[in-house]
């Protein structure tokens, strides 16, 4: 008997000590600025990773730093092709650069433009 109002009295110490925690430390009219401050941070904190990990940013200081400057003359890199791909264009084209390429450059392998 004593040992169940000796439990009883710790539970509502406890449940006083609760009531008195939230009386001291919480107010409803905190909760809208909490409430919108987190949506502000998760947003910003979104943004920041799709601004990071966006195609123009590079990460890999020591490998190729500017893919965008290797592409060939003739090959097209634009999500769009998956779905609209026109060969001839790409073939006309690589064949129009091969002929260019070579009006360039003389059976001795020097430019054209060097012998001006």
């Amino acid at each position: 008997m004593v040992a169940a109002a000796a439990a009883a009295r710790a539970q509502a110490a406890k449940a006083a000590a609760r009531a008195n925690f939230w009386k001291k430390y919480y107010s409803p009219e905190v909760i809208p600025i909490v409430v919108i401050t987190g949506i502000a941070c998760v947003g910003a904190s979104a943004y920041l990773y799709k601004l990071a990990m966006g195609n123009e940013v590079v990460w890999n200081r020591k490998g190729d730093w500017a893919p965008w400057d290797k592409v060939r003359y003739d090959q097209n890199t634009k999500l769009s092709s998956m779905f609209n791909y026109n060969s001839e264009f790409w073939e006309k084209r690589k064949k129009e650069y091969l002929e260019q390429q070579a009006a360039l450059h003389s059976a001795d392998g020097k430019r054209m433009v060097d012998k001006v």
